[in-house]
């Protein structure tokens, strides 16, 4: 959105249409739904798309107190042909700062370790987790690693 002429309205309703287009939507359909040019609509699309991509992390960032959960997210295909349609997300995110959301294949213990040793730095004070035992062992050193017991919230 950086240095574009296309106002933000625009951009927004681009991306709303994409997210909410179940078999996606072509540069036409968006070049008729703005009223822009087809080339427009084309860039529009691939800048969203890019945005949009799983690109893995540069490096670590996160450091001090960590949250890290796993979910599925998605819904139910209809049809023919009819299967779950869910995606696994694995996010951790650092108290009073930085996010990082990444689609995984599944919540196995290595798929997960992976994920959190990408995106949490060695020297991370403390990392919650979930009882999920694919979370046990992401103990460092310098890092302890404590539980939350989601029960106790009743």
């Amino acid at each position: 959105m950086h240095d574009s002429h296309l106002p933000l309205r625009k951009w927004l309703i681009a991306i709303y249409l994409m997210c909410e287009s179940q078999k996606g939507i072509s540069a036409n359909q968006i070049k008729r739904a703005l009223g822009v040019q087809y080339r427009t609509a084309w860039h529009l699309c691939h800048r969203i798309r890019e945005a949009m991509g799983n690109r893995p992390l540069e490096g670590p960032s996160l450091v001090g107190v960590i949250k890290v959960d796993e979910t599925l997210i998605g819904g139910k295909r209809r049809g023919k042909g009819y299967r779950n349609n869910k995606t696994w997300v694995a996010g951790a995110i650092q108290r009073g700062g930085e996010i990082r959301l990444e689609r995984i294949a599944n919540n196995s213990k290595p798929v997960l370790q992976d994920f959190i040793h990408r995106a949490v730095e060695d020297t991370a004070q403390v990392v919650y987790s979930d009882e999920l035992k694919s979370y046990l062992g992401i103990e460092k050193k310098t890092t302890k690693q404590e539980t939350v017991h989601y029960s106790d919230f009743k």
